[in-house]
């Protein structure tokens, strides 16, 4: 949305036309709030203004004509913006960004989800956005738990697993969703070890947001007394072929969306991920002291429009890990060979309503 206002100004180009201004605002489009440092440039030009404290910027000396704005910032959706001005003219733009990694179409699409994200009757409800799992998550694991763990309320004891407790409840107590479809164990772990590591089976580039309820909740799946973590994938991109590649400290991904069709009728989305925690673990350990562990992964979105207001998503996760140690010949009850995999599969319609601004 934008307001178009007219300002006298008698400001010149290099070629001597009467040049217009671009004036504006970005905003959070979860909250509203303004964000600084985001860089404002034309097509046209290399250089680029940031905005203020306040969300502000202003590109002057513009000539008239048709122009499209690039504002971005690390952790939003590039935004891709068309304006025509003329001679003289003042333009104010107010521009939402989303969280996430992409670009921006501007395309709109209003969905229903089969439970709302906000729980009015909820005490205490924490959400992390895309760009909030980027940035809290550990550095050394591409693990989106470890983003929880830094929560109020939440603590861990162990740095090398992803299980974490809830207000002294233990994680066994955990209400996991994903996709509004409740799960056991999407850990890459081995069970009955004690002096193992556990990483989530879930690679946090693919989501949207990681959601806890820690107080009182409604207690849709049943089962669990403590609280409820609801995880959910976003949606690939509709406009373009994308794909991406990232190195942590235990393992590399590679995540891939895309369009549907010619028309664009949906997207899909595929991540892959594979571990060298266990190269990783040769180099460290004692000699002598043979332990090894790895793993790895897939998830999968598809999302298509069945009719302008119905939609079909189908998500697929599934991954296994592996333990591999040597007991010495005195130890009994010990796992020399550990096995995991888990497999999940969840499919849902959609009411929705799309619309292009123009």
């Amino acid at each position: 949305m934008c307001t178009v206002g007219l300002s006298w100004a008698q400001s010149q180009t290099a070629s001597g036309t009467a040049a217009a201004t671009i004036r504006g605002v970005v905003l959070d489009r979860a909250d509203g709030a303004a964000i600084a440092d985001v860089s404002v440039r034309r097509q046209e030009e290399r250089d680029a203004v940031t905005t203020d404290a306040g969300g502000r910027f202003e590109l002057s000396n513009v000539p008239p004509g048709r122009h499209t704005l690039y504002v971005s910032i690390v952790g939003f959706i590039l935004v891709k913006r068309t304006v025509e001005v003329t001679a003289n003219q003042v333009v104010d733009l107010t521009i939402l960004l989303s969280e996430g990694t992409g670009t921006y179409s501007e395309e709109l699409t209003v969905s229903a989800e089969r439970f709302r994200e906000t729980e009015p009757a909820v005490p205490a409800q924490q959400r992390v956005g895309s760009a909030d799992i980027q940035n809290l998550r550990n550095l050394l694991t591409n693990d989106p738990m470890r983003a929880v763990q830094v929560l109020p309320g939440v603590t861990t004891g162990d740095d090398f697993k992803s299980e974490f407790a809830v207000r002294g409840s233990g994680f066994i107590r955990t209400a996991i969703t994903f996709d509004g479809v409740s799960t056991d164990f999407l850990l890459h772990s081995t069970r009955q070890v004690e002096d193992g590591g556990s990483v989530a089976m879930m690679n946090g580039d693919i989501l949207d947001s990681v959601t806890l309820l820690s107080g009182a909740y409604p207690q849709r799946h049943g089962n669990r007394l403590g609280a409820e973590l609801d995880v959910r994938v976003r949606e690939g991109s509709r406009d373009r072929l994308q794909t991406r590649v990232n190195v942590s400290g235990t393992d590399a991904s590679v995540v891939a969306e895309g369009p549907l069709g010619r028309v664009k009728g949906g997207s899909w989305l595929v991540s892959a991920r594979k571990s060298y925690l266990e190269l990783l673990l040769k180099q460290i350990r004692d000699e002598g002291d043979n332990f090894g562990f790895g793993f790895s992964d897939i998830q999968s979105k598809l999302s298509y429009d069945v009719a302008p207001a119905h939609r079909i998503d189908v998500t697929v996760v599934a991954g296994r890990s592996r333990l591999d140690q040597e007991p010495a010949p005195n130890e009994v009850n010990e796992i020399a060979d550990g096995r995991n995999s888990s497999q999940l599969v969840t499919w849902h319609g959609a009411m929705h309503r799309r619309r292009r601004s123009r």
